[in-house]
């Protein structure tokens, strides 16, 4: 090995301050960008849980929504079709009032806009009841208010778990 001269030396001590400042400049670089990661991983996953969240909050009440509507609309449709049921059991082909044909009308209207966009292939059959000229007989009624009640069930049905799961109420 050869000796080294005091300048030979003093530049090999320069050469090696500087890789170690390099060195630490390159590690403190990857500290910095690995913090980056992190507060940009944990931004996202912040932001992640607030949207799931906002949709978890906006699901349950599209949900609570749904199932009150199904509530007013089932009450009204189950307690006209009883009393319509009497009516068309002992005068069949009797002419319905018009308050009934209104009623009636009103719960298809609401069972219609209820079920809108839930894929039930009957629902468009579910018409409303028109006089025209004619009254309409009580079994008329009485099969449109069956046919609503029928849609209102299957729409219970495609939702029950969930607002059972979710609410915490069943209808």
């Amino acid at each position: 090995m050869t000796k080294l001269t005091p300048e030979q030396l003093q530049e090999a001590k320069k050469q090696a301050r500087l890789q170690r400042e390099a060195e630490a400049t390159r590690q403190a670089e990857q500290r910095i960008e690995a913090e980056r990661r992190n507060a940009e991983e944990q931004r996202r996953k912040k932001e992640e849980e607030e949207l799931a969240k906002r949709e978890w909050a906006e699901q349950r009440e599209r949900l609570k929504k749904a199932l009150d509507g199904y509530r007013q609309v089932h009450s009204q449709a189950s307690a006209f079709h009883k009393e319509i049921g009497k009516f068309a059991i002992k005068w069949p082909g009797g002419p319905a009032p018009t308050l009934g044909i209104d009623r009636t009308n009103r719960v298809v209207r609401e069972t219609r806009e209820l079920l809108k966009g839930e894929g039930d292939v009957f629902v468009p059959d579910i018409n409303e009841l028109i006089e025209a000229g004619e009254s309409v007989p009580y079994q008329d009624v009485f099969l449109t208010l069956t046919d609503a009640l029928a849609a209102l069930e299957r729409f219970k049905l495609k939702y029950w778990k969930q607002w059972r799961d979710l609410l915490g109420e069943t209808p």
